[in-house]
């Protein structure tokens, strides 16, 4: 995928854009380094989840936003339940079909700005927070 990102890159002319491979728990950048940071399709794919969000959240400076795009466990109970069940069978393609939205939510100094239902049939969430000043 970083091969990929880099060639579209230098063929859209991004000279200002870079990436890298790094442990999303343990970003390698300082405290409030960005304005903004987008994760789509992270949340349900990593081992702990929590501890990337309080990673997201530590890197956006106070102020700053985070937008996170991904499949969370369905609040309709019948869903759910066919979501429970399917997750062991989706872990071995890497993700989690049951991944509870509340990890995004209840993330320390982050306040939900809103959320919205996005792609395919509306099985995605598009949630959108800014960090606040508060513990």
């Amino acid at each position: 995928m970083l091969s990929e990102a880099r060639e579209r890159i230098a063929r859209l002319g991004l000279w200002h854009v870079s990436v890298a491979k790094m442990d999303a728990a343990r970003l390698h950048f300082p405290d409030g380094s960005f304005d903004a940071v987008f994760a789509p399709y992270v949340i349900s794919v990593v081992p702990d989840p929590r501890k990337a969000m309080d990673e997201m959240q530590r890197v956006c400076r106070e102020g700053g936003r985070i937008a996170v795009v991904n499949h969370f466990l369905s609040r309709n109970p019948i869903k759910a339940a066919v979501e429970k069940a399917l997750s062991p069978l989706s872990m071995h393609l890497g993700f989690h079909l049951d991944t509870p939205l509340e990890i995004v939510l209840r993330t320390r100094r982050l306040k939900l700005i809103r959320t919205e239902k996005v792609n395919l049939f509306g099985n995605w969430t598009l949630t959108l927070l800014e960090k606040t000043g508060e513990q």
